[in-house]
Parts: structure tokens; C-alpha cells; sequence
């Protein structure tokens, strides 16, 4: 018996609110709950995953004191697209396309420029694919981290927030050391940024190269890469236990007499370790110096870090770190120079919410040849949230 017109008008408007509930309630769910992200192949699978991560800096820097509202540059605010997929049982194929979203970073922001706006930036943090074989290692092609970007940031704690101990500098790189109250000329020697003065030395920053990294063996992995400019770096990492204690840590060296942008030019050697005992109690630190090509008279600069930390589960909210470190670096603003610093810092995660609070204290000196520098005292609270 055939449907009268108004059953069927009736039936089409069922199936098409079904079709509409079905495309607007949201994402779509596999049989076991899963999420499920579809691509134009469907032979990839992808995922789209980021972070946001603001922070409040308080500073006094001996003649002046004020307030910033800013990005984090210890992990700044990101967003990016993973895709994955898979030959047979032991090739993969992926990529990576990681974009920095920041306003007013901690090194783009100084005494000098409160009030003046935003300072907006999109950065490519990475474009690469890679290629990685069970047995034979990953290649990595594209712009991403070389060999040594990593050597002296080895941690077994969550200190990517406020805890790095080579990276007290990213908590307020922005601001200037003054040699008065006044606005200050970087070329009239009146002042030098946090940044300038301070470095984590780790290797070659993210750019344009090719890499490739050994598979992991009893906890070790070698890395070399190459760099659009001739820059070229090699590493050997370690992750693993150690009767009972986490350890990691990373060496390398890197030439880069060629490519002024590469972060380093000439050659440097960096590395850091870094143990947590089973009670949550550890040590880190990390050494680098850098022989520089354009550094023809004076010393060379070098910077070591060291500091301890305890990282456990003190409520149902999430683990808490504790850490308090110290860092000095010579000659690298200018040779002759001193800086040191010293930091404490606590961060609470709180797991329910994908979401980290965190507080750091830092304290910046300089001493300059000629120069009398006011020390530097920030105080720095934030979040962050991932997706």
C-alpha cells in the first residue's frame, strides 16, 4: 500500500531532523566512546590539540616596580594538528603543523612599554612529516627542533611552567637591567635585557633542517640533524630508571660558523641531568659554553644551572612541584659580564581540568664592568589549560 502524500511529507521531515540532530549534536563517537576526528584520507588520523597559558609578572627592578599581563614563555599559548598513520607493523608517517598564538610574551615586554597595547604574534613553532621504522629510527623533515634543541632542558619533573632550571630567563626576558630610573638605551649602555644577559644555551633553536634519531636502546637515543644554512648538531639523550630512580639527561655539541641564525655562532657544547628518588625528592642541572667566531677578543660565554626539586601527590587534586634553583652565566651580553639568579617556584596540577596553576619568584643580578646595574625581583602567578 503506498504512503499518502502527507505520510511521506510527514516520513522526509523525520529523516531529514534525524540527519540534522545528527550532524549538529556534536562529535561523532566510535563503538567503545572513543573520539573521532576524520580527515579528507581515511588513512590519517588527526588530532588537533593546544594549550593556553597566561601569566601575571609582577617586577621591581630597584627603580621602578609595575605589573604585566602577558603569555608564557616557558610554554607559551599553542595550538597545533597531529596527523598519523601507518604502513605496516613497523612503519609510521606523521606530521605536525604547531603554531604560536602570543600576546604580550614574557621577552617581547619591558618596563619601558606598559601601556602601549598589544603585542601580537602568530609563530610557526613547527611544519615537518616524519618517517619512523621499528628498527631503523625517525626521520624528521621540516621546520622543528634540531639534534640539541633539548640537551640542557632534560627534567624527570613538570617544570615546563615555572620549574626549568636553565630557563629562569624566560620568566621575564623583556626586561631591562638599569643603570637609572629612566627609559634606557641599550646602546648607550644604560641597560641590558634579562634576555641578553641570560641564556639556557639549548642547542640549536627550532628551524628548517632535517633530523634523525636512533631507535631507543636500554634508554638511549642518538640524534644528528642538518640545517638550511649548513648548521649541523648531534645528541645523545637518556630516559630510564637507575636503582629506582627516574633519570634523564642529554649532551650534544653544535656547529653553526655558518648560519648566524642558528642560536650559536660557532660551536657549543651543552648538557643537563636530571634524578628523582621513588619518595618524589631529586637533583637537576645542566652545563654549556659557547666558543663564538665574532667573540675575537675576551672571554667566551658559558652558564650553569642547579637546583632541586620534590614533585608528589599531596591531595586528590593533582601532583604539586616544588623547586628552587640557581643559575650563573658569563659573557654572554658582553664578555666580563656576571649574571646569576635564583628562583623558587610551586606548581599544582589539577588533573580533573587539564589545567595547571603556578607560581615562580626569580631574582636577576648583573655586574658590569664601568656599569652599576639595580637588581631585578619578579613574581610570577599563571595558568594553563590544554586541549
Amino acid at each position: 500500500m503506498k504512503n499518502s502524500p502527507k505520510q511521506s511529507i510527514l516520513g522526509a521531515l523525520a529523516i531529514s531532523t534525524a540527519l540534522a540532530l545528527t550532524v549538529f549534536a556534536g562529535p561523532s563517537y566510535a563503538a567503545d566512546g572513543a573520539k573521532v576526528i576524520t580527515s579528507s584520507s581515511d588513512k590519517v588520523k588527526v588530532s588537533i590539540t593546544g594549550q593556553i597559558n597566561r601569566t601575571i609578572l609582577y617586577y621591581d627592578d630597584d627603580f621602578n616596580d609595575g605589573v604585566r599581563h602577558m603569555d608564557n614563555d616557558y610554554s607559551s599559548t599553542r595550538f597545533r594538528w597531529n596527523a598519523d598513520a601507518r604502513v605496516n607493523n613497523d612503519i609510521k608517517i606523521g606530521g605536525l603543523i604547531e603554531i604560536a598564538a602570543i600576546n604580550n610574551s614574557n621577552s617581547s615586554t619591558n618596563q619601558d612599554t606598559e601601556g602601549t597595547g598589544d603585542t601580537a604574534s602568530l609563530t610557526d613553532r613547527h611544519l615537518e612529516f616524519w618517517v619512523d621504522h621499528a628498527r631503523f629510527g625517525t626521520v624528521y623533515v621540516g621546520k622543528g627542533a634540531p639534534a640539541s634543541n633539548g640537551t640542557t632542558t632534560q627534567a624527570t619533573f613538570n617544570g615546563d611552567n615555572v620549574g626549568l632550571t636553565s630557563s629562569h630567563f624566560l620568566a621575564a626576558g623583556g626586561l631591562n637591567f638599569k643603570s637609572n630610573g629612566d627609559s634606557c638605551s641599550i646602546s648607550g649602555n644604560t641597560c641590558v635585557g634579562i634576555g641578553s644577559a641570560f641564556s639556557d644555551f639549548d642547542g640549536l633553536g627550532r628551524q628548517n633542517r632535517i633530523r634523525y634519531n636512533t631507535p631507543v636502546i636500554a634508554g638511549f637515543m642518538g640524534s644528528v640533524s642538518h640545517t638550511d644554512g649548513g648548521a649541523v648538531d648531534a645528541a645523545l639523550y637518556y630516559a630510564g630508571k637507575i636503582f629506582g630512580a627516574e633519570v634523564a639527561g642529554g649532551i650534544g655539541y653544535a656547529e653553526s660558523s655558518s648560519q648566524a641564525t642558528a642560536g650559536v655562532n660557532g660551536d657549543q657544547v651543552s648538557g643537563s641531568l636530571s634524578f628523582t628518588l621513588p619518595m618524589g625528592i631529586g637533583l637537576h642541572g645542566s652545563y654549556a659554553e659557547q666558543d663564538l667566531d665574532a667573540r675575537t677578543v675576551g672571554d667566551n660565554p658559558k652558564g650553569f644551572y642547579i637546583g632541586a626539586h620534590y614533585e608528589g601527590k599531596l591531595s586528590e587534586i593533582g601532583t604539586s612541584t616544588f623547586t628552587a634553583s640557581y643559575g650563573a652565566v658569563d659573557n654572554l651580553a658582553a664578555s666580563g659580564d656576571d649574571a646569576e639568579s635564583f628562583a623558587l617556584s610551586v606548581n599544582q596540577e589539577v588533573e580533573a581540568a587539564a589545567f595547571d596553576v603556578y607560581a615562580q619568584y626569580t631574582h636577576y643580578e648583573l655586574d658590569r664592568t664601568g656599569v652599576t646595574f639595580g637588581d631585578i625581583d619578579t613574581i610570577m602567578v599563571g595558568g594553563r589549560i590544554k586541549f
